[in-house]
């Protein structure tokens, strides 16, 4: 003689991780360089309480990679986007869609830093909004690559005393120091 309504609930999360292809790495250092190919794992996993079938994913590529290919999980590839679309992750369970894509170089940091987001789910989710691009919620993740911008200068200077003809050159038997600074 009673009844209760509700949505439905599926806790859904995203996590994303990039590691070299396998024969990816074009000159066997074990990291990622410009020029080797990656692979991308989305994972989306689902805290239940239900299943949530017709997820959609969407994947934009940044300028940092080109060459994607090797989509899986029913991706389409739409400029530099993928999109995921109609995938089924069980309560308590999880769905991955891979890819891989080119290191290119000459590129801004930011560049490398690859963002996913589930962009859509037929059920409702207690603690994120699917498709509103926060990056504060558990909805979406980054991967890139670790990244070091190094640069070198090196300076060479006579040395005091050491200018033996005293025309402010450096030649041949002058005494000279040099100094190097690395900058990280």
């Amino acid at each position: 003689d009673n009844a209760s309504a509700g949505p439905v609930i599926s806790d859904l999360s995203l996590d994303k991780t990039l590691t070299l292809a396998v024969g990816g790495d074009r000159n066997n250092n074990g990291r990622i360089d410009i020029g080797d190919t990656v692979t991308f794992t989305i994972t989306v996993s689902n805290a239940g309480p239900a299943a949530a079938n017709g997820v959609s994913v969407t994947d934009s590529v940044p300028a940092g990679y080109t060459s994607l290919a090797g989509i899986s999980g029913g991706g389409t590839l739409n400029g530099s986007t993928i999109t995921c679309n109609g995938l089924n992750v069980a309560a308590n369970g999880t769905s991955q869609v891979t890819f891989n894509a080119v290191v290119v170089g000459s590129q801004a940091a930011a560049a490398y830093l690859n963002y996913a987001e589930i962009a859509s789910s037929p059920n409702f989710d207690p603690d994120s909004t699917p498709g509103n691009n926060s990056t504060t919620e558990d909805d979406n993740a980054s991967a890139g690559p670790v990244i070091s911008d190094l640069s070198l200068a090196k300076t060479l200077a006579l040395a005091v005393g050491g200018d033996l003809n005293g025309n402010g050159r450096i030649d041949v038997g002058d005494t000279v120091t040099r100094s190097e600074e690395r900058r990280v």
